[in-house]
């Protein structure tokens, strides 16, 4: 049901999809009821115009990357759980193709190198709504490690989770949770992960990677600030979708705070 949820909303509550269908019902009820058209096209024009500059998705997202700030690795940690999300998927070529997340799992891979003793835990099945396709994101980072030195020996699997939530279910099933493990995942979604690791009883220490802004960004004025870009509408989807998580995971459950640090 939460699967079937988060992606629903994740698809409505985009910026760029809001502001479309605002504008689109705008068009249509133009010549029923001028009013509510009127208001319909202002308020998508608003919304382009926020989602569109930097104040406000640069701060919703330094938000959530400067909420969790790593320390010194233990030594002790019996290994490196990193969440899935490196891999485009969409791509049906012979090679791995990674996305945007790649650090995850690269960071993933140096730390455990470093550590001989530690295992590499990759989570992640595939989030998408047809499941009857054999397609594990899991398999496909499995197989970069080994091509990129690590011993398949030290490699665990689980491959069936959907959603951030699932991962620490699924893994509890083939891990230990009085152990420590090192959680590496990207800043902005760290927050929602180490919330719902240590609500399912893990011991993680958080390594959070991928972090898209300069941390320093408001610190001197720019007037930068004041020019719309593509790019912020992108930024914005991706600020909102885990400030909804967050509070979705807080309402059933999965989470002992909003927003956790």
């Amino acid at each position: 049901m939460i699967f079937i949820l988060s992606k629903s909303l994740g698809l409505i509550l985009m910026p760029s999809r809001m502001i479309f269908l605002l504008l689109v019902l705008g068009g249509i009820t133009f010549f029923k009821n001028r009013v509510w058209a009127k208001r319909a096209v202002v308020l998508g024009v608003f919304l382009l115009f926020i989602f569109s500059l930097p104040l406000l998705p640069t701060y919703l997202m330094l938000s959530l990357e400067n909420r969790i700030v790593p320390g010194e690795v233990p030594r002790d940690c019996a290994g490196v759980i990193v969440l899935a999300g490196s891999v485009d998927m969409a791509n049906t070529r012979q090679n791995i193709e990674l996305n945007e997340h790649a650090d995850r799992i690269i960071r993933a891979i140096i730390l455990v190198r470093q550590k001989p003793g530690m295992l590499l835990v990759i989570t992640g099945g595939s989030g998408t709504f047809d499941q009857s396709e054999d397609r594990r994101e899991a398999d496909h980072l499995k197989r970069l490690a080994i091509e990129l030195g690590v011993d398949p020996a030290r490699i665990v699997v689980e491959r069936d989770s959907r959603t951030t939530a699932e991962h620490p279910r699924k893994l509890a099933q083939i891990i230990s949770k009085d152990k420590e493990w090192i959680l590496v995942t990207s800043a902005t979604h760290m927050p929602r992960s180490l919330g719902v690791f240590r609500k399912a009883g893990f011991k993680v220490f958080p390594y959070p990677v991928d972090y898209r802004l300069d941390p320093n960004y408001f610190s001197r004025f720019s007037p930068g600030w004041f020019v719309p870009s593509v790019c912020n509408l992108e930024l914005s989807k991706q600020a909102l979708h885990e400030f909804f998580g967050l509070a979705i995971y807080r309402i059933v459950g999965y989470t002992d705070a909003l927003f956790p640090k």
